[in-house]
């Protein structure tokens, strides 16, 4: 039986299988190593031209942005002229292209152009070099009817987006735009609306140049959507952005509150990612309190929601804070950074405590997870123990499950895991992702959960575990 099951390893058996599934298989291979297979026999001497996905990429992340090697370049300019050349199928479905090192923009041009020839499904380029700036998208790049998936990284300044007279993406799901720079022509609105099934769309870093400072997200197929803004000069100077998208059910928004964002019609929406950074000058610290809490107010209906510490932040600049958030009634998901209460000193008013966290707590009657990442401010909850008179009513109704990271095990903590224990009468699991220092010390892990235990033995049955840091 032994010998029956040997098997003969000079045998070829890649080789045998069907042309279809070795170009299948090639397909996931970087197009440098996918040429590289021409050498092995006569049979894969021109496998290579049958594939359809193109991965090409160009220098490494530690190269220099600004570094220009000639000739190295033409060698990769030429290698890509002759996949071009060489390719032997009417379509190319995948064509991504990364570089980190200097690419004429007039070979990448080119290709581009090339790809619209070959019904084209899939567009992916990234580039880490100063040296594709002012670089527009050919034009017909937006009458591309086959085309799918767009994504344009351009990673250095701000790239104006030209946008032809006549638009006609029919069967567009995603795209994903970096760097760009929307003029105030509408252009960019126009583009967005031209997308009949375009499902997931995402705007990095772009700059909105709109004399109205207004620039419009209309798109009733969108189903998610990410702002990624990481401007961080301090101004008064914003863009409004008003997102209308009745079936959006993904929300993901990271700005340094540049963005005053407003959200219309957002009925489907299940879940929300908040991360906004408002920089501690009393100038505009009451200005970005507003846009945040506008924010929250158009995402009131969602199930899930994660809030940075720099949201909370942003939230706890002046008035009632309980009195001014939405009430959250659908929410069963929260996961929060504790907000830190490090401030340089002549910020010193501004420093933060977990009554913020214990605010939002308040408006979410039906929350089943806490999450908190960052663990848990022993000097604020010390400071301010009063804040734990007060019990959300989602302690007593609903939460049944708590992760806790960050946690070092002092008085403070343990403290704070009492009261949650005897208030949240429901709760089945706690998870306690300890520091490292806390990790290396079983003993004192185990009398942790020993008194834990003992403490909620007549109230909950809860689970209580003790893990490593993620």
């Amino acid at each position: 039986m032994a010998k029956d099951m040997e098997v003969d390893s000079s045998v070829d058996r890649i080789s045998a299988l069907p042309e279809g599934v070795i170009c299948h298989i090639l397909s996931f291979l970087p197009t440098k190593v996918a040429v590289q297979t021409s050498v092995l026999s006569t049979k894969w001497r021109k496998i290579y031209t049958l594939v359809s996905c193109i991965d090409l990429e160009f220098g490494t992340l530690d190269d220099d942005r600004e570094e220009i090697d000639a000739e190295k370049s033409n060698r990769f300019s030429n290698f890509v002229d002759r996949v071009f050349f060489f390719h032997d199928k009417p379509s190319i479905v995948s064509f991504r292209l990364k570089c980190y090192q200097y690419v004429d923009p007039l070979h990448v041009d080119g290709w581009i152009r090339a790809l619209m020839q070959h019904s084209i499904q899939e567009l992916d380029i990234y580039n880490h070099h100063f040296a594709f700036l002012g670089m527009p998208l050919p034009a017909s790049v937006f009458s591309c009817e086959t085309l799918v998936v767009l994504k344009v990284n351009l990673n250095s300044s701000y790239h104006a987006l030209k946008v032809p007279a006549r638009i006609c993406l029919p069967n567009l799901k995603v795209l994903h735009m970096h760097d760009f720079s929307f003029s105030n022509d509408g252009s960019g609105e126009k583009l967005l609306s031209s997308c009949p099934v375009l499902e997931d769309l995402v705007l990095g870093s772009c700059a909105f140049n709109n004399d109205r400072s207004k620039f419009k997200i209309s798109n009733s197929s969108l189903r998610r959507l990410t702002l990624q803004d990481y401007y961080t000069e301090l101004s008064d100077q914003f863009v409004q952005i008003m997102i209308c998208a009745p079936n959006l059910l993904l929300f993901k928004c990271t700005s340094g509150l540049r963005l005053d964002v407003i959200l219309c019609n957002l009925s489907s929406l299940e879940d929300a990612h908040i991360n906004v950074r408002a920089y501690a000058h009393e100038v505009y610290l009451v200005s970005y309190r507003v846009r945040v809490l506008k924010l929250l107010l158009g995402i009131q209906g969602v199930k899930s929601l994660f809030l940075s510490n720099h949201t909370i932040e942003a939230l706890s600049y002046g008035g009632n804070l309980h009195a001014d958030l939405p009430t959250f009634h659908n929410l069963k998901f929260l996961q929060v950074d504790w907000p830190s209460v490090e401030y340089p000193r002549e910020f010193e008013d501004t420093i933060q405590t977990p009554k913020e966290l214990m605010d939002i707590l308040q408006k979410t009657p039906n929350l089943n997870y806490l999450g908190m990442r960052e663990g848990l401010e022993p000097d604020a909850l010390s400071q301010e123990k009063e804040i734990l008179n007060s019990i959300p009513q989602c302690f007593i109704s609903s939460l049944k499950r708590l992760d806790i990271a960050a946690f070092d095990g002092t008085a403070t903590d343990v403290h704070f895991l009492k009261y949650l224990l005897e208030n949240a009468t429901l709760l089945q699991k706690m998870s306690i992702f300890c520091t490292e220092k806390l990790s290396a010390n079983l003993e004192k892990q185990e009398e942790i959960k020993n008194e834990l235990e003992l403490f909620c033995a007549d109230t909950t049955s809860c689970v209580i575990e003790f893990l490593p840091s993620e």
